[in-house]
């Protein structure tokens, strides 16, 4: 009878000794994790996340005598603003929804048609992250401009009197600078949910005579939609935050509501009525993170961060030419769809290279002599600006993984619920603000008594950190596999004291993640601009800030040779990545 209602009355003691030490990690472990999680909540997230975001929002409903809604009534009672927001989502549907199509398509002719070299354009495509957005938008002026390559070879091939392209300084060279930079946000979820597929299914539909445009409609798009629109919905929420592009195409005519944001803030002075415009900002764009956060979490179970990481190319099944899906494509579609991928995303790398070793590149087609001197005209404004970008991306990067790995260890293994899924949106919330939102809810924060970074580079530090956080957490996360766990767990029921554990256990294992965490927060610091541009002190510079200074006032080529330094440190951190990829995951991609 006591056998029944004692299930554990017969085990052996050893049995019944190990269950109860496994028990006890784990208790003391919810405890540290419970006591970490407030740590963090309060140390790290409220000075980054909670305090200047709830500072933005008071100041957008704050008058002189209390509660007012002025700066509302100010912000939606402009004329402009209607044109502002027409503009922004004009803007936005053409161009990510332009880049969704272009990305859905590539990503199947890289999974189900690869051609010769589509391995490489996987790999570059997952690299592309080093490249600033803005510039993209400058590598265009060399190939679009008035005065650009294609236009002046159009002039010559058709022999007309002007060159014909005038169309980049508006919202047609928008258009295409956000197309060509975020197409391949789309192509990275989608060809991870081409992965998952079951061949099988393919075969047995083609078997019975099914055609290739049933095969994608009846059997393709439906296990492979939660990726397609997990792309689509982030390559809209990126596009709606993007402000480098609009800083160096966008025009007096063509303002969208992160420029008018920074216009009103940092020329207009008008911090009230910037922040109540970074507050309908912000809702929309959380709103629609939101939504990507769920499409995501149903495309890959929460696990396509674990899967398929920075660096690494995307695992493809073994599909040969005769059993593609795109059977009927001809190897003409094949080779404009390579080509393709070459003039949109790796002339513009070369662009930048060409340009920086050129004696001038303006009427031609290509550069009209090859020279070192925009290197060596590089003053120490532009040597200490590279300077300064190194040591706030290492210093960023290296906080961040810490932090990142913290913050990972104890959210680990928790139910989503309750404190853990407060913590865990409030990492992730930089992830839907837009930068520009966020520098001026920091800058709001801390710009006056009692704490007052207004002067210091710190600002600088502290919105950066906020910004490349999430993805150090996601980096961390990822690698926090259940086998390991399980070491963790045996090392301390064996008695190693929880320092130990973390030296001679985890942190072995977790050298991957946090060197993709420090390469990826490094890339990414060094590349950021909106809401660097928003809360830098007088005197203070990085690179971005002074590329763009040199693009407005016409100085190309010296911005081609400083932005070509600032690019290939950023792809030297990223390719530590991939030069490290366990050989286990090169065989199977």
């Amino acid at each position: 009878m006591s056998s029944l209602s004692s299930p554990e009355a017969g085990l052996p003691p050893h049995v019944l000794a190990s269950a109860a030490a496994h028990a006890a990690v784990a208790r003391r472990r919810k405890r540290m994790g419970d006591l970490h999680l407030a740590a963090l909540a309060v140390v790290v997230l409220g000075p980054l996340v909670v305090y200047p975001l709830v500072r933005l929002v008071l100041l957008s409903v704050s008058g002189d005598h209390g509660l007012s809604f002025a700066a509302y009534r100010t912000f939606f009672g402009n004329p402009d603003t209607r044109n502002v927001l027409l503009t922004t989502l004009g803007v936005l549907f053409a161009s990510a929804g332009t880049a969704s199509v272009l990305g859905v398509l590539l990503a199947a002719l890289l999974f189900f048609k690869p051609f010769p070299g589509a391995s490489l354009v996987t790999r570059f495509l997952e690299l592309y992250v080093a490249f600033p957005s803005f510039l993209v938008a400058f590598t265009l002026i060399f190939l679009y401009g008035s005065q650009g390559s294609i236009s002046i070879a159009l002039q010559h091939l058709f022999h007309l009197e002007n060159p014909p392209l005038d169309f980049l300084f508006g919202i047609g060279g928008v258009i295409l600078a956000q197309t060509v930079f975020y197409t391949p946000f789309v192509v990275r979820p989608t060809l991870a949910s081409f992965a998952t597929l079951d061949l099988r299914l393919i075969e047995a539909a083609r078997s019975l005579g099914a055609p290739g445009w049933m095969l994608a409609r009846r059997v393709v798009l439906p296990i492979a939609w939660p990726g397609i629109a997990a792309g689509t919905v982030l390559c809209f929420l990126l596009t709606l935050n993007e402000f480098g592009i609009l800083l160096v195409l966008g025009s007096a005519r063509l303002v969208t509501l992160p420029v008018a944001i920074y216009s009103s803030a940092t020329v207009d002075l008008d911090l009230p009525t910037a922040s109540a415009g970074a507050v309908v900002m912000l809702a929309l764009s959380l709103a629609l993170y939101t939504v990507y956060r769920r499409v995501n979490r149903r495309a890959m179970g929460g696990a396509m961060s674990a899967e398929f990481r920075i660096g690494q190319a995307v695992p493809r099944h073994g599909i040969g030419w005769s059993d593609a899906l795109l059977k009927h494509a001809s190897r003409a579609a094949l080779a404009l769809a390579a080509f393709a991928c070459f003039w949109l995303f790796a002339l513009p790398v070369i662009v930048v290279a060409l340009s920086s070793v050129s004696t001038q590149w303006s009427g031609t087609i290509l550069p009209a002599g090859y020279s070192l001197r925009w290197f060596e005209r590089l003053g120490s404004p532009e040597y200490d600006a590279l300077l300064t970008s190194l040591e706030i991306g290492f210093g960023v990067s290296a906080i961040g993984t810490i932090v990142g790995l913290w913050l990972a260890l104890a959210l680990e293994g928790r139910d989503r619920r309750g404190l853990g899924a407060v913590v865990d949106a409030l990492v992730m919330v930089p992830n839907g603000v837009p930068s520009v939102v966020l520098g001026l809810a920091v800058l709001i924060a801390y710009h006056q008594k009692p704490v007052d970074l207004s002067s210091s580079a710190a600002i600088v530090v502290l919105v950066q950190l906020a910004l490349i956080l999430p993805f150090c957490y996601r980096c961390a996360a990822a690698a926090l596999r259940p086998e390991l766990t399980v070491l963790r767990e045996a090392a301390a029921s064996l008695g190693a004291p929880p320092a130990m554990v973390l030296r001679r256990v985890l942190l072995p294992q977790l050298v991957p993640a946090l060197r993709a965490s420090l390469a990826l927060g490094f890339a990414l610091s060094l590349g950021e601009l909106g809401a660097t541009l928003t809360v830098y002190p007088p005197g203070f510079a990085t690179v971005p800030i002074v590329v763009i200074g040199q693009v407005e006032r016409g100085y190309y080529l010296p911005a081609s040779a400083l932005s070509l330094l600032m690019l290939g440190a950023s792809l030297a951190a990223l390719l530590l990545i991939a030069a490290r990829v366990p050989r286990g995951t090169r065989a199977a991609s």
